[in-house]
This record gives C-alpha cells, structure tokens and sequence, in this order.
C-alpha cells in the first residue's frame, strides 16, 4: 500500500530524525520497533543510512581529520628547524624584522612587487593622458570663447563674400 505523499515526507523526515539523533529516547524506541515491523521503512532506512555513510566517506576524502591541525605545524616546525635560514620566529626581539632578515625576505612577494610596480605606472600614464585630454578641452574652450567678429553690413559686403 503506498503512502500520500504528505506521509511520505513526514517519514523522510522520521528517518533524518533518527539518522541525525533528533528524537527522544522514546521517539527512537518507538521508531525502531516501527522499522522492526515495516519492511518499507526498513529497506528506506537502509538506503539512507548508506548514503549518509557514502557522503561521509567521500567527505573523509577531502576533509582532513581532527589532528590536521597538529601534522601541519609539526611539519612546519621540523622544515623550519632543518634549514638554517628558516628558523621560526620567536618574538623575543624587540626590533622586528628588518629588510636583512632572512625571515622578511620570506615575506616578499616578486609577482605582487612586479604588479604593484605596473600598476603605479598604469597610474602616471593614466593621470598623464587625462591632463592631456583636460588641456585639450580647455584649449578648445579657449579658442571657442573668443568674441565672434562683428558681421559686415550688406553694403559693406564684397560680392560673393559670406556674412
């Protein structure tokens, strides 16, 4: 016998419930007998409970575990302490870093350097180009400004010249 359809997502959610530990100790008793009892419920519930561990181990794949935390820094702390040049900073001294240290040099960046550095003349080129345009304008203006020449009277006039 198949259920309305309203009945059909009350138990989806049951089964959610259930799958994500939702319900009450007697919510769950009575769940769980009523699994015992219906082979359609039961074969439902098997079917999300592999896929929740489906999702779950292909989560396990891509999402590093409790103690990725730990093996990343204990990686870094023993890269770090081999080499010579990558020792930790401690922040003991008072200075900072300086441009000498090999730590700041970590820090630099060539490809943000070289941006930076096209940019800024992207920049000049720019503010050079918009004064040129500014002065052209204004030049333009100037010259379209200046006092129209009075017209020549008719009989002033020279035949065929303009008015």
């Amino acid at each position: 016998m198949t259920e309305p359809r309203e009945g059909l997502q009350d138990v989806e959610l049951l089964i959610e419930d259930y799958l994500d530990e939702r319900m009450t100790p007697e919510q769950r008793v009575r769940f769980e007998e009523r699994v015992r009892h219906d082979p359609e419920l039961r074969n439902r519930l098997d079917s999300a409970t592999r896929s929740v561990a489906l999702v779950q181990q292909a989560l396990g794949w891509v999402t590093p575990g409790d103690d990725f935390e730990e093996k990343v820094n204990t990686k870094i702390v023993s890269v770090t302490q081999s080499w010579q040049n990558l020792q930790p900073y401690l922040g003991t001294d008072s200075r900072g870093l300086t441009s000498g240290d090999a730590d700041a040099q970590l820090l630099a960046d060539p490809e943000a350097a070289r941006e930076k550095r096209r940019l800024v003349i992207l920049a000049v080129v720019a503010a050079l180009l918009f004064l040129l345009a500014a002065s052209a304008i204004g030049y333009s203006i100037a010259l379209g400004v200046q006092k129209p020449e009075k017209p020549v009277p008719e009989e002033n006039r020279k035949p065929g010249e303009a008015p």
